[in-house]
């Protein structure tokens, strides 16, 4: 395996630790077949002789997609997206890439997303689509689940919910009252799943459902 990618359940999920804008890279495999979601790393990073089936994004700002594009040329992978987030994908100052001096405008999704809708990863994986808006309109959380059992494996919280923290609301198409609501469903999703599920964020460490739902002062926090 190359430099930088880490096993972090059952050798299912792997996060490239120093990827793009620091911004987290999860890599899932359900046998042959592989998910990359927040690609914002070229294939020169993968674990050797990986090619991705299905490129997919939490949300659409740029620090967390930089390489999709070269995907796409090279392999002609579908990418996946949450309806509400096609025109952030396609303007450079809602995705923010005119902030970090280059910008750029990817071709559209392959395949738009909502809220609810369940996306097959090869025979035994689902994820199942959490509508998070807030810090980018199409914000979406992930929940990783065995497809038969509907075990739950992680839920991947992009740049919604950090371990002790939560996402911008200032940047182009943020929305504090749309976050002040999708932390109250989150915090509703949260007690319902184990409490040492891993918690995926699009950005630092790992954590567990449990130690958000005790620490995370945002989600103990009024949001009336």
């Amino acid at each position: 395996m190359r430099s930088g990618w880490i096993p972090l359940v059952d050798n299912i999920l792997f996060k490239y630790a120093d990827a793009g804008r620091h911004a987290s890279v999860y890599f899932v495999r359900d046998k042959d077949f592989v998910c990359l979601i927040d690609p914002s790393v070229d294939e020169r990073h993968l674990p050797e002789g990986v090619v991705p089936d299905m490129l997919l994004l939490t949300h659409a700002h740029s620090d967390h997609f930089w390489a999709i594009d070269e995907y796409r040329d090279a392999m002609a992978i579908p990418l996946y997206l949450h309806e509400a987030d096609a025109a952030t994908l396609a303007d450079p100052l809602l995705n923010g890439s005119v902030l970090f001096g280059r910008p750029l405008v990817p071709a559209p999704a392959s395949h738009l997303f909502g809220d609810g809708d369940s996306i097959a990863l090869g025979d035994t994986l689902t994820l199942k689509v959490i509508h998070t808006p807030g810090h980018t309109p199409g914000s979406s959380c992930l929940l990783l689940q065995q497809t038969d059992a509907q075990k739950p494996l992680a839920l991947i919280t992009g740049d919604t919910l950090f371990p002790g923290s939560i996402g911008r609301t200032d940047l182009a198409g943020g929305d504090q009252a749309q976050m002040a609501e999708s932390l109250r469903a989150l915090k509703t999703l949260l007690k319902s799943l184990p409490a040492d599920l891993v918690l995926l964020a699009g950005h630092g460490p790992a954590s567990m459902c449990g130690r958000e739902l005790q620490y995370n002062p945002f989600l103990n926090a009024p949001h009336d």
